[in-house]
């Protein structure tokens, strides 16, 4: 799937706002050793042409690490642009914002129960819950099956968990509502 945004003068008084000499010039990079999902590679290439005639292309893949550093300043300032024109991943921050792994990583999700509420860690295994989601979770002793809010996520090795592996319950999967 491709998406192409062809509106000229509406993205040049955007841009103008955004030019620096090193806008989106700095690309952190994945690690050679980072799991990708085969079956979600997301690629992009960003063309910016300048008014002095010269052309740079970006490329890579479309994640926290694969994306400029400075991706989610440009994503902010054109989400109201674009949503004239419709919702687009382009600009949803669970999938810029998405981190692969490393082997020896684990995915901690800090989930709250209530709206502004105290959040709990809990492991999963599913890279692609993302901050936001409702998730079928156990709570308590007996660990009877609660729903939850994921509040944060964070990738780690074993030696920087915020709560201990052996302690750390695991995410049962996502809320589906149907499922009431």
């Amino acid at each position: 799937m491709e998406h192409r945004y062809h509106i000229a003068d509406a993205i040049d008084a955007l841009l103008d706002v955004l030019q620096t000499p090193d806008f989106l010039a700095y690309v952190n990079g994945n690690d050679d050793d980072v799991v990708f999902d085969p079956d979600d590679q997301r690629r992009y290439a960003i063309e910016i042409q300048t008014a002095a005639g010269q052309t740079r292309i970006i490329n890579g893949s479309f994640d926290k690490q694969g994306l400029p550093v400075d991706f989610p300043k440009l994503a902010m300032i054109i989400e109201d642009f674009l949503s004239f024109y419709g919702n687009n991943e382009l600009i949803d921050p669970a999938l810029y914002n998405h981190q692969w792994r490393r082997p020896g990583q684990y995915i901690y999700c800090d989930v709250s129960f209530e709206e502004d509420g105290r959040t709990y860690c809990y492991r999963t295994e599913d890279e692609r819950l993302a901050e936001g989601d409702l998730v079928r979770v156990p709570v308590g002793r007996d660990n009877h099956l609660a729903i939850g809010r994921i509040e944060r996520i964070q990738i780690v090795d074993g030696q920087h968990v915020p709560y201990p592996l052996s302690k750390t319950k695991l995410i049962i999967g996502p809320y589906q509502a149907d499922e009431d």
